[in-house]
């Protein structure tokens, strides 16, 4: 329909053109025959630059290309043809010259917003972060009902550390958004990062009713929830993800794991960490979880395997070793036990856990002065320990007890 109007435009002042020629070379003929010809130019570019955002919008970058310089020749004043050679360049990833279509855009006008946000997008590329912003602020000023525009600020505002203005922002402006699962999302991120999970969990809860179909705010939600001890409702989320998705990413394969343990379905969450182990075999943090959740329901054959597999893939850290010698001091093994507990001690320089494990073996070894030493080195670790201050107590009652008799 448009370009049946254009094509009509085109013939009416291609009429003019030609009944200007015939009235003979007057003044008025020139300017009239002058406006006929501008009027065509600019309907051609017209025809050029919509040839053009097709070639965009079909990925054909180069004969976008060659199509928007065409229409420039034609109408080199439109600042809308700058701005759509911009985004052509940006695409290809020519930097600088796309920042110089847009500036050259700024300055003719027209589409001055427009032409701001995609600078923004060209500054942040760069890492010129306050570009960026002032680039985001400008065009939301021009547009203050353009979403996009106030998001990309936002984002801006966070990425570069400014978290009380990004919030202050959002909400200046959400009442005109109310039905904005995009805010609530932004607005719950500034709450995280504000120390406020519950309020972020209320947000995307919210968020989450205006798009159902968006898994990133699930995602979202579910970690919010976790930060904010909401474990039952996480849970549920990270069940209404599976259902979603099929398969979720590690990460939060072990977030929900974390959270079947909080809730008490410890053997729920251990075949969650079965499956997270036998698809990423080399996830050291999942064994080391699998292990300690196989100590907990005494499922030694698990804690064994989860040992040697961490000691394999992180040999300075503690937890393989410290899960190997609990297995062999659980079957009254304790001089093997020993070696494997003084060596998650020498990789451990602040927990107490293998300190106190230490202990144990040494006492079950016969050697309660060094199991005094190991208990009064957890003390001095972490002097709020009970459970190392109760066993110090008990050895030098001990101890003291033997010197009487």
């Amino acid at each position: 329909m448009i370009i049946r109007m254009l094509q009509s435009s085109v013939l009416v002042a291609a009429v003019m053109l030609l009944g200007a020629g015939c009235a003979g070379p007057t003044r008025a003929g020139q300017e009239a025959r002058a406006d006929a010809r501008a009027r065509i130019d600019g309907f051609q570019a017209s025809f050029t630059y919509e040839r053009a955002r097709q070639y965009y919008g079909t990925g054909e970058f180069e004969k976008a290309l060659r199509e928007i310089d065409h229409a420039i020749t034609q109408a080199p004043g439109a600042g809308m043809f700058h701005v759509m050679r911009g985004r052509i360049l940006l695409e290809v990833n020519r930097l600088e010259a796309a920042e110089k279509a847009f500036a050259e855009a700024i300055a003719l006008g027209g589409a001055e917003a427009e032409a701001q946000y995609y600078l923004g997008i060209v500054c942040q590329r760069w890492r010129r972060d306050e570009e960026a912003l002032s680039a985001y602020q400008k065009a939301l000023e021009l547009e203050p009902e353009n979403l996009q525009y106030l998001v990309a600020a936002a984002e801006m505002l966070l990425s570069t550390g400014q978290v009380d203005r990004a919030g202050a922002l959002v909400e200046s402006r959400l009442r005109f958004f109310e039905s904005s699962a995009v805010l609530l999302q932004l607005l719950a991120q500034v709450e995280m990062l504000q120390g406020n999970p519950r309020r972020a969990s209320e947000l995307l809860l919210q968020a989450r009713m205006l798009d159902p179909e968006n898994t990133q705010l699930l995602e979202e939600h579910l970690w919010a929830q976790w930060s904010a001890q909401q474990f039952n409702e996480a849970v549920s989320t990270a069940e209404s993800l599976r259902r979603r998705i099929g398969r979720v990413r590690p990460d939060l394969a072990v977030l929900e794991a974390r959270c079947l343990v909080q809730t008490g379905q410890l053997h729920e969450a251990h075949a969650r960490y079965r499956n997270i182990v036998h698809e990423n075999p080399t996830d050291t943090s999942a064994w080391i979880e699998l292990g300690l959740l196989s100590w907990d329901i005494d499922d030694r054959a698990r804690m064994s395997e989860a040992a040697r597999r961490v000691q394999r893939l992180a040999p300075g850290r503690p937890e393989g070793w410290m899960l190997e010698g609990a297995v062999e001091l659980s079957l009254g093994r304790a001089e093997a036990a020993l070696p494997m507990l003084q060596r998650a001690v020498d990789r451990d320089s602040s927990g107490t856990a293998a300190l106190i494990l230490l202990g144990r073996a040494f006492e079950a070894a016969g050697r309660p002065q060094d199991a005094l030493h190991a208990y009064r080195t957890a003390v001095a670790r972490d002097p709020s320990s009970q459970d190392a201050r109760w066993l110090e107590a008990s050895m030098v009652q001990f101890l003291q007890a033997r010197a009487d008799n």
